[in-house]
């Protein structure tokens, strides 16, 4: 299933976040951005299938964004890298929160109205 994969994808690119290499970490973190960013006040809602792996990706940007803004491990580049995905994947995930008009057939929860 697609959205499976996609699931699997996004948990993987949020458990890649933290780590060690810096290169690694920023490619995780502009992936996500990618793969969030829409261009329109109109973004779809994400579907709920998704909801699990991106609850993931946002501990893992949790973590992250605490160990590398701290004093110990400042890195201002990979902090802003992972402050922009952040914003996206919280944005996605709070898309129009308010009601849930689920749909079985499609899998999407009308968050907005």
């Amino acid at each position: 299933d697609c959205w499976t994969a996609c699931a699997d994808i996004v948990s993987l690119l949020g458990k890649g976040l933290a780590h060690s290499d810096a290169a690694i970490g920023n490619a995780c973190s502009r992936a996500i951005v990618i793969a969030f960013s829409y261009d329109g006040q109109d973004a779809p809602n994400l579907n709920k299938k998704l909801f699990d792996a991106v609850a993931i990706a946002l501990g893992k940007m949790n973590a992250s964004l605490k160990k590398f803004s701290s004093i110990d491990h400042a890195d201002a580049n990979r902090a802003e890298s992972l402050i922009e995905a952040s914003g996206l994947l919280l944005a996605a995930s709070t898309s129009g929160a308010g009601s849930s008009n689920t749909t079985e057939e499609d899998g999407f929860i009308g968050l907005g109205g």
